[in-house]
């Protein structure tokens, strides 16, 4: 198998035996010699359930980190660690591979357990040269005891940390927690929330194709149990046929918001519902939304609303506007709504419930 090996002096990149990594080369354009180590990308993947996904560029893989996507607790795996970790083992103790010299002979790699123990027999010496990826040169084991990364303050936070595989690649002089923070800030800066007309359209849109599902699923239940339905009282027919367009409305807004980020309506409307960063949002999610949007804010806000004006109506018998349920309704979706029209993020009020964004595609 080959690598691609780049030569920092004159920068020219060419394959090589990967066998050959952490040996001293020549460069066939300019003559230097330095040490081989594969330059190609370093590419990520990750564990969804039981689905590995990847491999992932370090700005894409950072882009699914900033996102949430890919989260502490998710299971990574890139190219030289052992086995896959969670990422926050990663962020914390990097897989390192190690090569150490006897003589004229190079051996490795070997992982950090393995080198530990090496050194702890003295099978290395604190004078035998070592290298791994990332050290520029060979060098001996009291150098690189000397040179070690030690703790550095977080220029967000103040806090001490310990450079760590992703801190390094980055190049940020921040701990992971800030550095998560301030990618997720940056990607947040990028989002332009929807507008509320361009909302209420696609919400029309939606409502329009769950009509017209419950109407066709009615249709159908009247044609098979004429007899329920004449009987103008609430049959198990009816009830059944209700719940089942129930159970139609949400999988409709549960299996499209969960898949692709949207409804039909907001597809339409070129828009998408994410997480407060852009991200992508999960079947479970897009259920917990269609509760919080349907049941809490329209369902219990509408019932709140209508106990009201019941209320005030027997006190005030003489206002017939109490008496009205369209007023309801609209007194009922501008509450919903409303706190859209204050917040910076566009936020309605099931959005607040259930931390989520609309916007542009």
């Amino acid at each position: 198998m080959t690598m691609i090996s780049k030569c920092p002096e004159c920068n020219t990149s060419g394959k090589i035996d990967n066998k050959l990594a952490g040996t001293e080369v020549r460069c066939p354009r300019c003559g230097g010699n330095f040490v081989a180590q594969d330059s190609q990308l370093i590419m990520w993947y990750y564990a969804e359930g039981e689905n590995k996904k990847g491999p992932f560029e370090q700005k894409d893989f950072d882009r699914l980190v900033a996102e949430g996507t890919v989260g502490p607790a998710t299971q990574v795996w890139s190219k030289g660690m052992v086995d896959w970790q969670p990422l926050s083992s990663v962020m914390q103790s990097p897989a390192k591979k190690w090569y150490y010299a006897e003589g004229n002979n190079k051996i490795g790699p070997i992982d950090q357990e393995q080198f530990d123990r090496l050194v702890a027999d003295g099978a290395i010496a604190t004078d035998s040269l070592v290298w791994s990826k990332g050290m520029s040169k060979w060098q001996t084991l009291t150098e690189v005891i000397t040179s070690t990364p030690i703790p550095e303050k977080c220029g967000n936070c103040s806090k001490d940390f310990t450079p760590s595989l992703l801190t390094d690649r980055s190049g940020l002089k921040v701990c992971e927690k800030c550095r998560f923070k301030l990618l997720q800030a940056e990607r947040k800066k990028l989002l332009k929330y929807g507008n509320l007309l361009s909302r209420f359209i696609a919400k029309t849109i939606d409502l329009l194709f769950m009509l017209a599902m419950a109407a066709m699923v009615e249709g159908l239940s009247r044609k098979l149990f004429p007899a329920s339905y004449a009987e103008n009282t609430i049959t198990l027919v009816f009830t059944i046929t209700l719940t089942i367009n129930m159970l139609l409305g949400i999988f409709y807004v549960t299996w499209f918001v969960g898949k692709f980020g949207a409804t039909p309506g907001k597809m339409v409307l070129d828009l998408k519902i994410t997480n407060p960063i852009g991200g992508k949002i999960g079947y479970l999610h897009a259920f917990a939304r269609y509760c919080g949007e349907y049941i809490v804010a329209f369902g219990l806000v509408g019932v709140l609303i209508l106990a009201i004006f019941w209320a005030l109506s027997k006190t005030l018998p003489t206002i017939p506007l109490l008496g009205s349920i369209g007023l309801a309704v609209l007194i009922t979706v501008s509450l919903v709504y409303a706190p859209a029209l204050f917040d910076s993020e566009r936020r309605t009020l099931y959005d607040r419930l259930c931390n989520t964004r609309v916007v542009d595609a």
